[in-house]
């Protein structure tokens, strides 16, 4: 199987050609971060010769246990679908190119929370309506809060009410019943919902050096 210490060292070697990156985890993280972790993620397989990377991006609001493989593409080799192999002299080249090539400029294009909407609404495709709690989080840290009202009276997103009434005693219930207006007040202790929650995964993935606290959207409108 993979080894951390392989892990790192590739890391490493793409990470001190770029300053917006560090290594964390033994993954490369974009920074600075604020709403959106984006990550280029070295996967172990099966095999102690072979790892599969890829690119992962998410909203922090999203709450997170580990590292969130949500929305993303594996990164192929030049030359079509053979395994990335340790053992391959070459190996080490390519994935520099690759990553340079393919996976940075993804990544570097998600730059406010519309762009990442806009991003994870093209990978997911036909499955991206059925992310209930996903889009939720999006459409509230948007300030898309009628986005967020038809979501929550859709009766297969009944979990969703949860988290947000646990936060605070009725929020959800009056998202649902209210959406853009719902008051002030409650705009405040949604954009509160979301900081904690984002507090919470920056901790969890330990990025807290590299994340700078900025405020969403739903707060500046």
């Amino acid at each position: 199987m993979t080894t951390r210490k392989q892990i790192n060292r590739l890391s490493t070697l793409v990470a001190d050609r770029h300053s917006d990156l560090e290594v964390i985890g033994g993954h490369l993280v974009l920074k600075p971060v604020d709403h959106i972790v984006k990550i280029v993620f070295i996967g172990r397989t099966s095999s102690a010769d072979s790892f599969r990377p890829q690119t992962i991006s998410s909203n922090l609001c999203f709450g997170f246990r580990t590292i969130p493989h949500v929305t993303g593409m594996w990164l192929r080799r030049e030359i079509g679908n053979l395994a990335w192999r340790w053992s391959n002299p070459s190996m080490s080249d390519e994935f520099i190119r690759v990553v340079e090539n393919v996976a940075l400029p993804q990544l570097r294009a998600i730059q406010t929370l519309d762009d990442y909407y806009r991003y994870a609404e093209s990978v997911h495709l036909q499955h991206f309506p059925y992310f209930f709690k996903f889009r939720l989080l999006l459409y509230i840290a948007l300030g898309r809060l009628d986005d967020a009202q038809n979501v929550l009276n859709d009766e297969r997103a009944s979990d969703c009410l949860r988290p947000l009434n646990l936060h605070a005693p009725g929020l959800g219930d009056r998202l649902r019943e209210q959406g853009s207006r719902i008051s002030a007040e409650d705009r405040a202790l949604l954009a509160d919902a979301l900081h904690k929650w984002e507090e919470e995964s920056v901790d969890i993935l330990e990025i807290r050096p590299i994340w700078q606290r900025t405020p969403f959207p739903l707060e500046l409108l």
